[in-house]
């Protein structure tokens, strides 16, 4: 059964490596996108597609982190992308206070430079750069 569960990990490393690689480059492109706005930063319906379409991927991770095929605090995973969850699909679109704002900067800004340091550990995994 280990061996199975292996052969399909191995199997499947390649998607892995390019989801994590389409998402590093959302993310660094979410964070060109504040830095280049700045204090201008309206999350319109585009951006919150572009953050949808990244926060499904680190779901795939957190599933991931379920089966054992990736080490990882679980409950972390899923209580902090819920979070991220209800601020892209509830909190945003119904903060209008909240384009233009700092906090609005300062949360995707976080999110966004959290990302692109973590990504590069999955990519790069098994480098003499990355820890394992």
């Amino acid at each position: 059964m280990t061996q199975n569960k292996n052969g399909i990990a191995s199997l499947l490393r390649p998607v892995f490596t390019t989801l994590n690689c389409v998402a590093l480059s959302g993310w660094i492109y979410v964070l060109c996108i504040i830095m280049s706005r700045g204090p201008e930063l309206n999350v319109e319906q585009s951006i919150r597609n572009i953050l949808l379409l990244l926060e499904t991927i680190c779901f795939i991770e957190v599933l991931r982190i379920a089966l054992g095929n990736l080490p990882g605090n679980l409950v972390l995973g899923l209580v902090l992308h819920l979070i991220r969850l209800t601020v892209i699909l509830i909190v945003l679109p119904n903060a209008t206070l909240l384009d233009n704002h700092w906090i609005t900067i300062g949360i995707l800004g976080s999110w966004a430079t959290t990302e692109v340091a973590r990504y590069p550990m999955y990519i790069f995994r098994g480098s003499i750069m990355a820890p394992n």
